[in-house]
């Protein structure tokens, strides 16, 4: 695969309904994927194929990246020539920090990607703390984040605790009982794969998941066509997070926390 020259297209037709393009998100778990294939198969090329990538979409995704207070795009065209939306993802920077934290951890030289981390981190200081949000998938999201800190960082653990109390209130309001035909799958199981990945099959959630995913099987058939696919590679993450999980192909690297609101600011090797 030639991934510097692909500059890999994951998205639907930017023509689509709502104009989708490149998602930053999207790139980022392609890289992601790319380092874990690496870990499994100890075959550094994935990895490296992942670096170059990274650097090659990386400034496409930022408004004013030398400055001290850069911004991002989280949709840009499908030719990567121009943003789509003005606004941030809210996960976007951090989920960037830690993405590329762990391709460089994996690399022959771990200050390759130096700069870019460097940019995620400036965007992550004027944000300032992460927002945990109501939103099914961005909270699944920001626990997959989280559960990359070292067990005895208060910071992730700050951040996680913050996720899951937010869980805690969505499933008090009975909102999760409400009518699948106006909600979509795919966010939902997100939300499921972030609480594995962090809390490591604690039975209280265990419980709450299994019943929410089999709920789900009884309306899966009834979501758009064109989610079916999303629908179902995120069902199956949720069922089996395998590789999502930090030690999943054993004790590896954490990316270690200062504080919620700066981020992720190193690597930290365990063992």
């Amino acid at each position: 695969m030639g991934s510097q020259d692909s500059l890999v297209q994951l998205m639907k037709s930017e023509g689509g309904p709502d104009g989708d393009g490149q998602y930053h998100h999207y790139q980022t778990i392609w890289l992601f994927a790319l380092n874990r294939m690496s870990v499994a198969s100890q075959h550094a090329p994935y990895n490296d194929d992942a670096i170059a990538l990274a650097k090659a979409i990386h400034p496409r995704f930022f408004d004013n990246v030398e400055s001290t207070a850069p911004r991002m795009y989280w949709k840009i065209a499908m030719d990567m020539s121009r943003p789509l939306v003005a606004g941030e993802g809210n996960t976007d920077a951090l989920d960037g920090y830690v993405v590329y934290s762990l391709l460089a951890a994996g690399a022959k030289d771990p200050q390759c990607l130096a700069t870019e981390i460097a940019d995620y981190r400036r965007v992550i200081d004027r944000k300032g703390q992460h927002l945990v949000s109501h939103d099914m998938l961005d909270l699944g999201m920001s626990l997959w984040l989280a559960q990359w800190g070292s067990a005895g960082n208060s910071s992730a653990q700050q951040l996680g605790t913050r996720c899951i109390e937010r869980f805690d209130d969505i499933v008090s309001t009975g909102s999760l009982e409400g009518s699948f035909r106006r909600r979509i799958a795919f966010r939902d199981f997100g939300a499921m794969l972030g609480l594995r990945c962090y809390l490591a099959d604690q039975p209280k959630y265990e419980l709450q998941i299994h019943q929410l995913l089999e709920k789900w099987e009884h309306w899966m058939d009834t979501q758009p066509e064109d989610l079916q696919a999303i629908n179902q590679v995120m069902y199956a993450a949720a069922l089996i997070p395998g590789a999502f999980q930090k030690d999943y192909f054993g004790q590896e690297l954490r990316v270690e926390t200062e504080a919620i609101s700066i981020g992720f600011p190193r690597i930290l090797k365990v063992g």
